[in-house]
C-alpha cells in the first residue's frame, strides 16, 4: 500500500507540471494529493511503528 501510494503521488506530482491552476481538474489533483499524502504518512508511521494488525 505504501509503495502503491507513493508512486501514485510522483505520478500525480509529475502532472502537475502540466495543469493549468484554476481548472477544475488542477483542484481534482489538490485533493487527490492531500488523500495521497496521508495515505504515506500512515502507512509509513505504521511500518516503521512495528504494528503487527494480524
Amino acid at each position: 500500500m505504501f509503495a502503491l501510494s507513493a508512486a501514485m503521488l510522483a505520478l500525480l506530482g509529475w502532472s502537475f507540471l502540466y495543469l493549468d491552476p484554476g481548472t477544475p481538474s488542477y483542484v481534482i489533483a489538490q485533493f487527490t494529493a492531500i488523500v495521497l499524502v496521508a495515505m504515506v504518512v500512515g502507512t509509513g508511521v505504521a511500518l516503521f511503528s512495528g504494528w503487527t494488525p494480524f
